[in-house]
């Protein structure tokens, strides 16, 4: 579905945190996993901390069960021996004993160091904190997986794991997408939420394409050729009418409900939802140097994240800037930015060069805010009307 059309609210109704009406959800010996959009809310924890919250029933036993070995040493009664016994053999049975190596295989999976699951999720970056979601999910004992935007800030190399792991899974998995080469590779059904409306075809993506344009095509052709019979009708009764003999008017008549059952019946096209069109006009012309940096360095905490770089870049070039989660990428935009200072080296922009700066996690945004006033404040000298066609 389209932005805006509330595809994440269906896996929420499973956790029924959604319902507004009566609804009836089959799920016998189902086991969920779901894996959010916006992750990890708790930035104080570490990465290590964070993922074995999946295992808080565990935990929980674990300090049952240390409080009762210390009350049984004082006060070694039947009744505390017995809830011991029991509460051992459940956790047990539960992975007790592995749950805390298994989290930690989990993370070395997607690529952890044992410092990084040391670090604490504030200072992750976007794609370390996508990957401690998936391993959450990964680890909790799913059979069903609810996937929101999974592919959100994964590297390359992760989304590629990511591909690999859903292939050989036993399980079902629903996911919301708008990577279409990744619905392509792994995807049977396509459910498309258009109108308030889920329609179902069969297929990966591109299959999902060929088969709404024919059903598009065959609607649009059907509702032609009942119009082209309506007005045909229509233009049969003004007639009779004219003629005004008793005949004629009964004849009208049958040949009005005649038109009315063919409106009734005809399905309307849906209107095309308009291509997006961005215009982005320049205010100054920048001189042909954009950007220069010479010998830059960072480190965090002692860690280096790169060092001696050296970049240029000229007016309209284009520069995709790759490598895995963690890397510095984005501290690079920020030392760039002068957000971060570099531990060495220096950074020149040319003459005339206003930069514009995307964050991926949307930080600048103040989420109290409404929308239009999010974009009026920064823009006060704005209308109302320009302010909202600018949205629209």
């Amino acid at each position: 579905g389209r932005h805006a059309v509330p595809c994440n609210r269906v896996p929420c109704c499973w956790p029924d945190r959604y319902f507004r009406h009566p609804a009836y959800i089959q799920a016998s010996s189902t086991v969920l996993g779901y894996m959010e959009q916006h992750v990890c809310r708790d930035l104080d924890r570490t990465a290590y901390a964070e993922v074995l919250t999946v295992f808080s029933s565990l935990i929980n036993m674990e300090t049952e069960l240390s409080e009762l070995n210390d009350e049984i040493s004082v006060h070694p009664e039947d009744i505390l021996i017995e809830r011991q016994a029991q509460l051992n053999d459940q956790f047990v049975q539960n992975g007790g004993l592995t749950f805390r190596s298994r989290a930690r295989s989990a993370l070395l999976g997607l690529g952890f160091t044992d410092e990084q699951m040391g670090q604490v999720v504030g200072v992750l970056s976007g794609g370390q904190r996508a990957k401690l979601q998936l391993a959450k999910m990964l680890l909790s004992g799913a059979n069903l997986l609810l996937l929101d935007e999974p592919t959100n800030h994964l590297d390359i190399q992760s989304v590629e794991w990511l591909e690999e792991f859903l292939r050989s899974w036993n399980g079902a998995f629903l996911v919301i997408s708008h990577d279409r080469y990744f619905l392509d590779r792994l995807c049977g059904h396509i459910f498309e939420m258009e109108n308030g409306h889920l329609t179902s075809y069969k297929g990966n993506y591109t299959a999902y394409q060929e088969q709404k344009e024919w059903k598009e095509r065959t609607v649009q052709r059907q509702y032609e050729n009942s119009q082209k019979e309506i007005h045909r009708l229509e233009d049969v009764v003004t007639q009779l009418k004219k003629w005004n003999r008793e005949k004629s008017i009964k004849t009208a008549e049958s040949k009005e409900k005649v038109i009315a059952r063919l409106k009734e019946a005809q399905t309307v096209p849906e209107a095309k939802q308009e291509h997006l069109h961005f215009h982005f006009p320049v205010v100054q012309r920048s001189g042909n140097d954009v950007l220069k940096a010479e010998n830059l360095s960072l480190a965090f905490k002692g860690q280096t994240l790169f060092e001696h770089v050296d970049l240029e870049l000229h007016r309209c070039e284009r520069v995709f800037l790759l490598g895995p989660n963690g890397c510095g990428k984005t501290s690079l935009l920020k030392v760039l930015l002068h957000q971060y200072q570099p531990i060495s080296g220096k950074v020149k922009f040319g003459a005339n060069v206003q930069v514009g700066y995307y964050d991926q996690l949307q930080t600048g945004l103040h989420m109290e805010k409404r929308v239009i006033d999010e974009i009026w404040d920064s823009y006060p000298k704005m209308t109302e009307t320009e302010v909202r066609s600018a949205l629209a």
